[in-house]
């Protein structure tokens, strides 16, 4: 009886500490969602040296969102392997999913590459792009990215005669609006 006791009073303890407990799930979700699209975004899903890290605030299950990504045949790693080398390509979820209006979250996700502290001694990796997904999910329905809004880091110079890419309002995911 005591072990019951003990065991409920923990687990209503932790529901009282996190005010996201019951939303865990689907926290899981929307972020495995979000970094897959990233991925897809910078053309990053084929690649062996990719890895995902989370901020320690961020409010999921990372073993949960793992076990998606290897559902998904991603071959991501862990942050901690590109930190080992440093090598690779790393996307990192950087701030708490926020709700912004019933069932819309938003994910906020850099992408840096640590090909630079490896190859010239530089103490961070370089920021390639960062931005904000809008992910809709409901109970009944699959993720779909609402937009993406990207905060950080020009493109690359575009080979003569090539449209520029704009850094602000582009969409992963999904097609840009007509405009």
């Amino acid at each position: 009886m005591a072990i019951l006791f003990l065991g409920f009073w923990q687990t209503a303890s932790t529901a009282r500490q996190n005010p996201r407990y019951g939303l865990t799930h689907t926290l899981d979700k929307v972020v495995s969602f979000a970094v897959q699209q990233e991925l897809k975004a910078s053309h990053l899903e084929h690649r062996k040296d990719v890895c995902v890290g989370f901020a320690l605030d961020v409010g999921i299950d990372e073993k949960e969102v793992f076990k998606a990504f290897r559902a998904s045949r991603l071959g991501v790693h862990k942050d901690g392997w590109c930190n080992n080398g440093p090598r690779g390509i790393t996307i990192l979820v950087i701030s708490p999913v926020r709700e912004i209006v019933p069932d819309q979250y938003a994910v906020v996700i850099d992408v840096s590459d640590s090909e630079p502290i490896r190859r010239e001694g530089a103490h961070f990796a370089t920021l390639l792009r960062r931005g904000t997904y809008t992910i809709k999910l409901t109970t009944e329905t699959v993720p779909e990215v609402v937009s993406y809004l990207q905060s950080c880091c020009p493109t690359p110079e575009q080979p003569s005669g090539a449209k520029a890419q704009p850094s602000v309002g582009t969409y992963a995911g999904a097609e840009a609006p007509a405009s």
